[in-house]
């Protein structure tokens, strides 16, 4: 679509600070940085045209968005080895008097189905999202995905199969719609080794690119449990086709259970974990590090310890010098490697932020009623960063990373403290008990949890 006359809003840079591109049919364009929310009239400086949005049908606009002659264009690029989708919202002149401007999702729904417009996501993902970008980024989003549900259901249902926490699902389908010649919606969990691979274009290609320089015996054991695959379980195979020379530490690292693999690899992605892991690879030498994948497979303890311990490594990739510097373990193994790490976290990385860090978290009022004393345990919301900083300490742990997940009261912390100390921590989501944790993320005691099961029973929290 050809924009005459048009205007666009850039996100603020700070508070009371907005940017406008006026851009003219006779081609001038011109950025003006304006305070205080003054959008003033603009007038061309190359033909003297003036007829752009102006600050008062903006104000009319601010709880809607007119669906008249809005045109949507998106770009998508690769940042970081990771996809971010870019776009930019126009709303070109359009007649005060008689335009609508009242939002109707159905339409802008509908001009998404529209062939001529090109795929759109508004990237306003930000955490800290002005109320009215919030809502034209919430509308956009629903929008968007009933465009991409009609244009490809069953691609659509694949994706939600293998990233059930929609974390990515956008960006996913507007990646494989994008790229048309991959012909399997697996394969996005690969996307950090196309490179590596150019030429793959299926799951079965991918497969056999990375098993391409493997022994037979190497081979069979990668494809024993190929009917079970999901998209975690090739993601750790090619984690160990990666991590081990000596094909004998390959072979019983593939054969694990594909249940146990999915447990191990959760749902991150797969250059994270390469990061990590080839990170591991430079502090053990492969018999050790062979030594240590057996044991987080042992128990489930075990491979909790294993993916704590990766999580926090994750979280802190940038600091791999740091960690290294201060990592020493007098006897290998996943206790001693999950604790140490756990303590370079807190005390050496986990810098308290100069701001916020005592601003309590917000809690609904009902949550408030979780706090109080049973049976000699006392049980207590976490009030705010820095305490959350305090009881990491005291037990070992990551609680340190938490603290974004609290802020958006996806996730409770509670501090089950015994005798005036923190003793536990608990980790609620949905009113569902995700994990119960002693010191050095051991289980709790059997005399103490059954205290905690029966406090879950009594607020209705499911374990």
């Amino acid at each position: 679509m050809h924009l005459e006359n048009g205007w666009k809003m850039i996100a603020p840079t700070k508070m009371g600070e907005f940017k406008a591109h006026y851009f003219c049919k006779c081609g001038k364009n011109i950025t003006l940085t304006l305070q205080n929310n003054d959008y003033p009239d603009y007038s061309c400086k190359n033909c003297h045209n003036n007829n752009f949005l102006t600050y008062e049908t903006f104000q009319d606009i601010q709880n809607g968005i007119s669906t008249k002659d809005i045109n949507l264009t998106c770009k998508q690029q690769k940042n970081n080895d990771r996809f971010d989708c870019i776009a930019s919202l126009f709303i070109p002149f359009f007649d005060y008097e008689t335009a609508s401007i009242h939002f109707k999702k159905r339409e802008l729904a509908r001009m998404f189905l529209d062939e001529d417009f090109q795929i759109v996501f508004h990237k306003l993902q930000d955490k800290d999202r002005s109320r009215f970008q919030d809502m034209i980024y919430q509308k956009m989003r629903i929008a968007l995905l009933k465009y991409l549900y009609k244009k490809d259901n069953r691609m659509m249902k694949k994706i939600k199969y293998y990233y059930p926490d929609n974390s990515y699902i956008i960006e996913i389908a507007l990646f494989m719609l994008q790229n048309p010649h991959l012909q399997d919606v697996e394969l996005t969990f690969f996307y950090a080794l196309f490179e590596k691979f150019p030429h793959v274009t299926t799951l079965q290609e991918m497969f056999d690119a990375m098993l391409q320089n493997q022994p037979k015996s190497v081979k069979k054991a990668f494809y024993q449990g190929y009917n079970d695959l999901t998209f975690c379980v090739p993601s750790y195979d090619f984690i160990i086709l990666e991590l081990f020379s000596d094909p004998n530490f390959s072979r019983e690292l593939l054969v694990i259970s594909p249940k146990k693999k999915k447990r191990f690899m959760g749902y991150t992605r797969l250059d994270e974990y390469l990061k990590v892991m080839n990170f591991l690879k430079t502090i053990f030498p492969q018999k050790k590090l062979f030594a240590l994948l057996k044991e987080a497979f042992n128990n489930t303890d075990n491979l909790n310890l294993m993916k704590d311990t990766i999580d926090m490594l994750t979280k802190n990739s940038s600091n791999f010098d740091i960690i290294i510097n201060e990592l020493t373990l007098k006897r290998v193994n996943i206790q001693n490697l999950h604790d140490k790490i756990a303590d370079i976290v807190n005390f050496y990385l986990s810098e308290e932020p100069s701001q916020n860090i005592l601003k309590n978290f917000e809690y609904p009022q009902e949550f408030f009623n979780l706090e109080y004393i049973y049976k000699g345990l006392e049980f207590r919301l976490v009030k705010n960063p820095k305490e959350l900083y305090d009881w990491a300490k005291v037990l070992h742990n990551c609680l340190s990373g938490y603290i974004d997940k609290v802020s958006k009261n996806g996730t409770i912390i509670i501090g089950i403290f015994f005798e005036n100390t923190i003793t536990y921590a608990l980790e609620l989501k949905k009113n569902r008990l995700i994990q119960a944790r002693a010191k050095y993320n051991k289980p709790i005691p059997k005399h103490h949890k059954t205290v905690v099961d029966e406090w879950c029973v009594f607020n209705k929290v499911a374990f």
